[in-house]
């Protein structure tokens, strides 16, 4: 079962890093600015939905787009436990 939110999310956090590596001109920053906060609604959305299943689906996602963007950047800095720690669930190990 692919939820519609969840696509939707996808194919705007496609849409976001199209609009990063494209020129920065004053139209695409609007364009970029309108897009994240419609993916912000969304997320929103997703958490109102009260759907646990959807929501640990959504930063999957999120974690995943970003892993394969950004995990070779220098600046980056990928550990294993990270989400964990983030998430506070490092603390019932």
């Amino acid at each position: 079962m692919t939820d519609k939110r969840l696509l939707s999310l996808s194919k705007r956090l496609a849409r976001d890093k199209t609009l990063t590596t494209e020129h920065e001109s004053t139209e695409l920053a609007q364009l970029r600015e309108t897009n994240r906060l419609a993916m912000l609604s969304e997320l929103k959305n997703i958490g109102k939905s009260g759907s646990l299943e959807t929501i640990v689906a959504a930063e999957k996602s999120i974690v995943k787009f970003e892993l394969k963007e950004y995990a070779n950047s220098k600046n980056y800095d990928v550990q294993p436990d990270h989400g964990a720690k983030r998430t506070g669930s490092h603390r019932n190990k």
